[in-house]
């Protein structure tokens, strides 16, 4: 119901745009949508308390909004990545897909520890072992992350330009053009 009714409000021509809000409607939407229609039955049949401190307190609630406010950063994603290309800064409109990335996953981790947060949860505690959890995972995948930094340093230094010869370590070669 929420799904149709959003639809025929907004009217997107852009293709992106309109799988973009296609995916944020069928999914987080209806499920924020349901919660909040049986919040409010809830609360016009007056249950007990105790049900009413779960509902309001229920990891579902939390991560269903987590989830559509991380559906939305998708919308100035797109508009700032054709700003980007548009300007001729490609190189930056393509390093936007992994900052999108990373913002998405430190968003969903806050929400987490949100959850842990409302029971009671030492919220300093979650923090080290997070801390420590990421100091493994950091050594685990020390090359890795050493050639996905190393590739976003050639990316953000543009050191080569299309037409260029390059001659290093015996080889030898021209920069050509993204096809």
């Amino acid at each position: 119901l929420v799904f149709t009714f959003i639809a025929r409000v907004v009217r997107l021509n852009d293709p992106e745009y309109q799988q973009a809000f296609l995916r944020l409607a069928q999914g987080p939407l209806v499920l924020v949508a349901t919660l909040e229609l049986g919040r409010f039955f809830l609360l016009k049949l007056s249950l007990n308390a105790k049900l009413m401190h779960l509902f309001h307190t229920a990891p579902l609630a939390i991560l269903s909004y987590a989830w559509l406010l991380s559906r939305l950063f998708q919308f100035p994603y797109i508009y700032n990545q054709r700003r980007l290309a548009g300007r001729g800064r490609n190189v930056t409109a393509v390093l936007m897909r992994p900052l999108l990335t990373v913002l998405r996953i430190t968003w969903f981790t806050l929400s987490l520890v949100f959850i842990f947060y409302r029971p009671g949860f030492s919220i300093s505690t979650m923090l080290a072992g997070l801390g420590i959890g990421g100091m493994a995972i950091a050594l685990a995948s020390q090359d890795t992350l050493k050639n996905v930094f190393g590739s976003l340093m050639i990316l953000g230094d543009k050191p080569f330009i299309v037409g260029q010869r390059i001659l290093t370590n015996g080889f030898d070669g021209v920069v050509a053009a993204e096809a």
